[in-house]
Parts: structure tokens; sequence; C-alpha cells
């Protein structure tokens, strides 16, 4: 099989660790080899054992089974398409099923946690990063390992603030306590091992290793995504001057009023003297960056009236995100 692949895929096959973990670029064949893995391990008669992948969605799942299937045919090995079978009627939990002759079974199954509860064998946990059930994941995948299993996780960064980049943080920079076995693949070291060479004989494109890169570089929308999608560098939040996570813990189901709640004869009874509002548009390269600040003038919510003397709106433009607080501050203190 060593035509098959590229030298970081065989690694990742090769690594028997009981916790492997790999941080990628995107669209490098290591699903691809992952499922050649799967099928060596659900083939296996006598040592091998069934193999739950956790995916990000259906239609994941699905090419999962087909790269095992095309695996399947390449090696002669006898298996069976279940296609999609009910594993909790209740929870309404299904998963894509590969039956081999051996006995064992590669399940692909959707990422909520429930999925991998009383599960037993090998577990892998695809495009990790992305599940907003991370953490509980793990929690009930590690368990499903005890009988010799192994657990792999496969995932592109999706920011600093997931339970994939604390993992790999305890990796490289707090002693590994866990004992995990890492692989990083960014964009520049698959080229180097060959992955162009390999796009170019399937596609029948001709692309030498320093276009494909600059093509590469050139077809993303900023910096944030060539490095995320593709050096193995988790997106910073602190570039987002309001993160989702500060944002959610500000909701509310009744924070917003209609124009009539102006009206309310009870907003008389309150403190006539004046409150005022800041609002901010947050922008960062393109549009400017807008602060304005309004009045409740009792009934009346609306601009500061002009007859005021002070700067009611503020513009930034060209600025990182570390900026706006100058302009805030002075607001503020008007």
């Amino acid at each position: 099989m060593k035509n098959f692949f590229l030298p970081y895929q065989s690694r990742w096959i090769n690594d028997k660790s009981r916790l492997k973990i790999i941080e990628k670029s995107r669209q490098i064949g290591i699903t691809f080899a992952d499922a050649f893995d799967s099928v060596r391990k659900a083939a296996d008669k006598k040592r091998g054992n069934d193999v739950w992948i956790t995916s990000r969605d259906e239609g994941t799942a699905r090419l999962y089974i087909e790269h095992c299937k095309r695996w399947a045919r390449l090696l002669h090995i006898m298996a069976q398409d279940l296609g999609q079978v009910i594993i909790d009627k209740e929870k309404d939990i299904t998963a894509h099923v590969l039956k081999f002759a051996s006995g064992w079974s590669i399940s692909c199954l959707s990422s909520h946690p429930d999925a991998l509860v009383g599960k037993t064998g090998h577990i892998k946990l695809d495009e990790f990063a992305v599940s907003k059930y991370q953490r509980e994941l793990y929690r009930y995948a590690k368990p499903c390992t005890q009988w010799g299993g192994q657990v792999s996780i496969i995932s592109t960064h999706r920011g600093i603030d997931t339970v994939f980049n604390e993992i790999i943080t305890g990796i490289k920079h707090k002693g590994n306590s866990m004992g995990w076995s890492h692989h990083r693949v960014t964009i520049q070291d698959a080229v180097e091992q060959g992955v162009v060479e390999k796009i170019n004989e399937t596609s029948g494109a001709s692309e030498s290793r320093q276009e494909f890169l600059e093509r590469t570089r050139k077809e993303c929308i900023d910096q944030e995504q060539w490095l995320q999608e593709y050096c193995c560098i988790p997106a910073d939040e602190n570039t987002a001057f309001i993160t989702y996570e500060m944002l959610r813990t500000c909701e509310s189901p009744n924070c917003m009023k209609s124009a009539s709640w102006l009206l309310d004869p009870q907003l008389s009874t309150l403190n006539p003297q004046p409150q005022f509002y800041i609002g901010m548009d947050v922008a960062r390269k393109n549009d400017l960056c807008v602060i304005d600040v309004g009045e409740d003038w009792r009934r009346h919510l609306g601009p500061r009236p002009p007859r005021i003397p002070r700067q009611t709106i503020l513009r930034s433009r060209s600025r990182t995100f570390s900026h706006p607080g100058a302009p805030t501050g002075q607001a503020l203190l008007h």
C-alpha cells in the first residue's frame, strides 16, 4: 500500500497509540487514509473490533462510508453496506453501517455525544473542533476503548476557544499529561510530501508546488482563513471585538421593545433625568467603525439633539480591534 499513501498519511495509519490526535490542513487526504485504517481494524476477524466514527453531518458520514467501501473493494474484503441503521429510536440516533465478514462493523454516527453511549471498540472523532459537544464527546468516547480500542481525533482548528485546541495546547505547552500521540500537517507539510502531485494525478492538472500554494493562498478571503484552514494556526477570538460567547451571555428573550413601548404612560413616572445609550457598529477593513450616542428624553429615544454641544458620533477606519476601545472611552466620558 506504499504507493497509495504519502508519508504523513502512513504515519497516521501506522500509529497504534491508545490516544492519537491530528491538527491538519483542509483537504490533504487524512480522512481517505483513516478510512483505510478503519477497514483494516474491522476486517480483522481475530484481533479486530467495531469502529465508531462521529461525523459532522449525514453527508460526511456517507462520504466516509464510501471511502471505506472503496478500500474494501481494493483489498478484496467482503463487506455489506447496511445503509442507515437506527441506533436509538427514542433519541432519533442513526448510523451508516458497513458490515464485514469478520463480524465487526464500521458505523458513522452523528456528532451528538449520546450516540457513543454504550459502544465498545475504536472511536474516531472526525472534525472534532466543529462539534458543539466536544467535551461531552470525548467524555463518552474514552470509556468505549477500555478493552483495547483506540481514540482518534481528527480536525482542522476552529478558533482558540475549543476543546480541540485545549488538548493541543496541553500537548505542546503543558507536558502532555494525557499521553497523546500528536500529529500536525500544514498545507506546506503536505505539499513537501507530495500532495500536489497526487492532486494533479487525480484532476489532470499540472500545477507546480509553488503555483498550488500561491493559488490556494490567493483564493482565501483573508489571512485568518489561510492560517486556520491551511496552516494549523487557530483563529484568535481576540480578533473579534465582540465574540459570540459575549453576545450569548447578554441574550434575553424580552430585551427588545416595540415602538409602542415608548408611548407607555408609565414612562412618565420614571426619573426625568436623561439617560444616554451608546451603540457601536464594529468594522475593521472596508467600512467605518461607528460609535453613536443616543439619549432617552422621557418618551423619545433617538439621536442627541444638535443643540447639545457634545460630540456624539466617532468614526475610525483601518485599525486593529485593540483600538476601538480608545474612542469608546471618549464617548463614555462625554
